[in-house]
């Protein structure tokens, strides 16, 4: 079975303030050509797929993100290797501007959360 997820009907995330904190399910983190990196998952309701503004903090053994734009995120579960949903992120990241020159480190960053609980 193949997703298909149209674009067109994106839309910027609501306010931090009316949204300070939000848990992601199946995400990656991406990083930009400028070494900057970003969240991209999907939220709980599993329908709507976000990518957040720049990382600023995490603190790995607690899976606790904080974004530039001070909304913070908490990954409770793992990364997710499905390939489809990781080629419905490239797209995302893609329109969001992410798409030339940006990379995949999740594996790197999942790599040290595990470390920080041991």
């Amino acid at each position: 079975m193949e997703i298909l997820i149209d674009f067109s009907t994106w839309r910027c995330a609501p306010d931090v303030s009316a949204q300070p904190r939000i848990e992601l399910a199946d995400w990656r983190v991406l990083m930009d050509y400028e070494g900057e990196r970003f969240l991209i998952g999907i939220l709980p309701n599993r329908a709507t797929l976000r990518i957040t503004t720049a990382l600023q903090a995490i603190d790995p053994s607690m899976r606790v993100w904080v974004t530039q734009s001070g909304r913070v995120y908490e990954t409770p579960g793992p990364p997710t290797g499905d390939r489809q949903l990781r080629e419905q992120m490239g797209r995302l990241a893609r329109v969001s501007g992410l798409g030339e020159g940006s990379c995949d480190v999740t594996d790197v960053v999942w790599r040290a959360m595990r470390l920080a609980v041991q």
